[in-house]
C-alpha cells in the first residue's frame, strides 16, 4: 500500500511539475539585445530533489519538446531552427547530469531547514552551470569565442533576477511539500508563474522603450547627414567604458540614451556663418539643447543631465559627472578613428584636448587594442596561407608523376 500511495504522490508531482515547466518554458523573456531565453530551474530543483535524476529527465525532455512544437507550430518559427532546439535539449540535459551528481554527497535523513538549505545550494549551482552553458552554446552556434566573454553580450540583471526568484520559489516548495503534501508545490509554482509574466510584461515595455530611442537616434542621424549607426557605435562603446571603471547599472543605461540622442539638439540649429549672415539669432549650444529637450521626458533626464551637467541638476553628480566626461572621450575617440582609422592617434589626441581621468584612458586604451586584435582576427593568418600554399604545393608534386606517366603509357 505505501508503494503504491507514494508512487501516486511521484505522478501527482511528476503531472504538476510537467504542467508547470511547460509553462515557465512557454514564457520566454526577451533579453534587451533581442535575445529570448527560457527559464525551469524551479521546476529542474524540485524534480531532482523529489523525485530523482531519471524523472528529471524525462520532465525536462517534455518540458523541452513542448517548447519546440509551440515554437514550430504556434510561433511559425522555420524548420532549420530545429537543430538549435535539440542543441537546447541537449544542454539542459547536460546541466541536469551536474546537477544532479551532486545529490550523490547529500546525506541522506535531511529534514526542516536542512532541505530548505539543500534546495538552495542546488538551485545556486544550476543557475550557474545553466547560464555557463548557455554562454558556451551561444559561442560555439555563433562560432565566435568571444562572445564568451564580450561585454555587454549577456545581460546580467534580467538573467540574475530570474534565476534569484526561481531559486528562492523552489527552497518555499519544498519547505510547503513538508508541511502540506504534493499540493504544497501549487502555491509557490503558481506565484513564479504570475512574477514571471509580470517579467515578461515588463521587459517588453523596456524593449519598445529601447526600440523606441533607437530609431529616434537613426531618425536624427538622416537628419543631420550623420553616418549611419554611428550613434549606436557610439552607445556601445560608451557603455562599455562604463563598465570597465565600474559604473552602476542605471548610470549605463543613462549614458546609453545619452549617446543615442546626444545630436538631437542639433536638427535646425542655426550655425554661426548664417547668424552673422542674418538667417537668424546666434546659436543656442547643440548640447543645452539636447538637455532641454530631454529634460522633459522623466525617464530620459538622467540622459540629459550626462549630455550637459551645467544645465540640468542631478541627484547623483559624481556618477553623471563621470559618465558625461565617457561620452565626452568617447566622443572625440570616435570622431579621431573615423578621420585618421588609428585608434593610437586618438588617444593621443584625448591626452591632448581633454583632461580625462586614468581609469577612462585606461578603458580607451583597452578599446584600442580590441579594436586592433578584430582587424587581426578579420585578415588572413600566415598559418592559414601556409596551409594553402602547402596544399598547391603537393598538388603540384601529385600531377607531376601523373602526367609523366600518362606521356609514357597512353592509353
Amino acid at each position: 500500500m505505501r508503494d503504491g500511495e507514494s508512487l501516486i504522490k511521484a505522478l501527482e508531482m511528476s503531472g504538476i511539475l510537467v504542467l508547470a515547466g511547460s509553462a515557465l518554458r512557454l514564457l520566454r523573456v526577451k533579453l534587451p539585445r533581442g535575445e529570448m531565453r527560457s527559464f525551469d530551474t524551479a521546476v529542474v530543483v524540485l524534480a531532482l530533489w523529489h523525485l530523482g535524476l531519471v524523472p528529471g529527465i524525462a520532465i525536462s525532455v517534455l518540458t523541452g519538446a513542448v517548447e519546440a512544437l509551440h515554437r514550430r507550430l504556434i510561433l511559425k518559427e522555420p524548420a532549420s531552427l530545429a537543430v538549435d532546439a535539440v542543441a537546447e535539449i541537449l544542454r539542459r540535459l547536460l546541466v541536469l547530469f551536474v546537477v544532479g551528481s551532486l545529490l550523490l554527497v547529500v546525506p541522506n535523513g535531511i529534514e526542516g531547514d536542512g532541505v530548505v538549505a539543500a534546495v538552495l545550494v542546488l538551485g545556486c549551482v544550476h543557475a550557474l552551470v545553466d547560464e555557463a552553458s548557455h554562454r558556451v552554446l551561444v559561442a560555439a552556434m555563433a562560432r565566435d569565442h568571444r562572445r564568451l566573454f564580450r561585454a555587454g553580450a549577456m545581460p546580467a540583471e534580467p538573467v540574475a533576477s530570474i534565476y534569484a526568484l526561481h531559486i528562492l520559489l523552489s527552497s518555499v516548495a519544498s519547505r510547503l511539500i513538508a508541511l502540506m503534501g504534493v499540493w504544497g508545490t501549487l502555491l509557490p509554482l503558481s506565484i513564479l508563474l504570475l512574477l514571471q509574466y509580470g517579467l515578461v510584461m515588463y521587459m517588453r515595455i523596456r524593449l519598445a522603450y529601447s526600440q523606441t530611442i533607437a530609431a529616434l537616434s537613426r531618425a536624427i542621424e538622416m537628419a543631420l547627414g550623420d553616418a549611419p549607426g554611428s550613434s549606436s557605435d557610439l552607445a556601445d562603446l560608451a557603455v562599455r567604458v562604463g563598465k570597465w571603471i565600474g559604473l552602476k547599472s542605471e548610470t549605463l543605461e543613462n549614458l546609453n540614451y545619452a549617446a543615442l540622442l546626444r545630436r538631437i539638439g542639433w536638427i535646425g540649429l542655426v550655425t554661426d556663418t548664417e547668424a552673422a549672415a542674418g538667417a537668424g539669432s546666434p546659436p543656442t549650444h547643440g548640447a543645452e539643447r539636447s538637455a532641454g529637450v530631454l529634460s522633459s521626458i522623466e525617464f530620459l533626464r538622467g540622459a540629459a543631465t550626462i549630455i550637459a551637467p551645467t544645465v540640468v541638476e542631478s541627484g547623483c553628480a559624481e556618477e553623471s559627472a563621470a559618465a558625461a566626461q565617457i561620452l565626452e572621450a568617447c566622443v572625440l575617440y570616435q570622431e579621431e578613428v573615423s578621420a585618421s582609422a588609428q585608434p593610437e592617434l586618438a588617444l593621443r589626441c584625448i591626452q591632448d584636448r581633454l583632461q580625462t581621468c586614468e581609469q577612462v584612458m585606461r578603458a580607451l586604451e583597452h578599446e584600442a587594442q580590441r579594436s586592433r586584435m578584430m582587424e587581426l582576427d578579420a585578415q588572413p593568418s600566415a598559418s592559414s596561407w601556409r596551409a594553402e600554399h602547402a596544399w598547391g604545393a603537393r598538388r603540384c608534386l601529385f600531377r607531376r608523376p601523373v602526367s609523366w606517366y600518362k606521356t609514357r603509357h597512353p592509353r
